[in-house]
């Protein structure tokens, strides 16, 4: 499954398994096609790159764009109902959270993978769509701001910053040099702290992440602990 699980979640919503027997071929035949025709929107389009069982996010002002990508490799998936449950999960979200808070911006098909794009308003909606749609197993928490605004009792004192220069592995053997150890942070600095397993693009330079987080490319791959992103 999934780091959102958003496939298995719409089957289960729908119990599509008790079809599996009647529509098997037919749905099989369906997928095929899609695979066939499916034109890669996302290939002209300034998204990241994920490997199946991945998400991430691309924040662009207030704007939050979330990608999540899974395997799409059984017989009996259904594309077509699978797109229309997750229109109708987001227009949900949308007639409680109010218009324009979030829009389905793509759902594609190819390669047995399913590439899924939400773009939210801001970063309370993606946080609310996570918490109350997913549903994680721990309450989901993102910040973005100033340093000096943080919630200390829900994000925590930021230990462990690293120079993003030599953020390149979730765990070093040797003790990280003296000079790429960050101690102070100013309280105008930006940062971006959660707790989700997400590789995460903004239009900032990344400069300091916590320990575990790993850096390629000015994209931070976070691992689900509460961490730190620094931004210039």
């Amino acid at each position: 499954m999934g780091v959102s699980g958003l496939i298995y979640r719409i089957m289960e919503k729908r119990n599509i398994m008790k079809l599996i027997k009647r529509c098997l071929v037919f749905m099989a035949i369906c997928v095929c096609t899609v695979l066939a025709c499916s034109c890669n929107k996302s290939k002209d389009k300034d998204y990241i790159d994920l490997n199946n069982g991945e998400s991430g996010i691309t924040i662009k002002g207030k704007k939050v764009i979330y990608q999540i990508k899974e395997e799409f490799n059984k017989d009996y998936y259904d594309k077509d109902d699978i797109e229309k449950q997750v229109e109708d999960e987001v227009d949900e979200f949308v007639k409680a959270k109010g218009k324009d808070s979030a829009e389905l911006e793509e759902f594609e098909v190819e390669d047995n993978s399913c590439h899924v794009v939400i773009e939210f308003a801001g970063m309370d909606k993606f946080c609310e769509y996570v918490n109350e749609c997913e549903k994680p197993i721990e309450d989901f928490h993102i910040f973005k701001g100033k340093y000096g605004n943080i919630d200390r009792e829900i994000f925590g004192e930021g230990e462990n910053l690293i120079d993003a220069k030599i953020a390149t592995k979730t765990e070093f053997e040797d003790d990280v040099p003296v000079n790429s150890k960050i101690t102070a942070v100013d309280s105008d600095t930006k940062v971006l702290v959660l707790n989700k397993a997400l590789k995460v693009k903004t239009e900032d330079d990344i400069k300091a992440v916590s320990m575990g987080v790993v850096v390629k490319d000015n994209i931070a791959a976070t691992n689900g602990d509460m961490c730190y992103i620094v931004y210039k």
